[in-house]
């Protein structure tokens, strides 16, 4: 995957985390796989 798209994708995947984190209920489940994804994001850009 090109390196720009990746970093939308980051971007787009922290935005829902920081999105859903600031819900009244949210959803757990999602958070944990929105989070999951953005280490393996972060894992393939070297960033972490």
């Amino acid at each position: 995957m090109a390196i720009n798209q990746l970093e939308s994708t980051l971007q787009a995947i922290t935005t829902s985390i920081i999105a859903l984190e600031n819900s009244e209920n949210p959803d757990v489940e999602l958070l944990k796989e929105l989070r999951t994804e953005r280490d393996n994001i972060l894992a393939e850009l070297n960033i972490n």
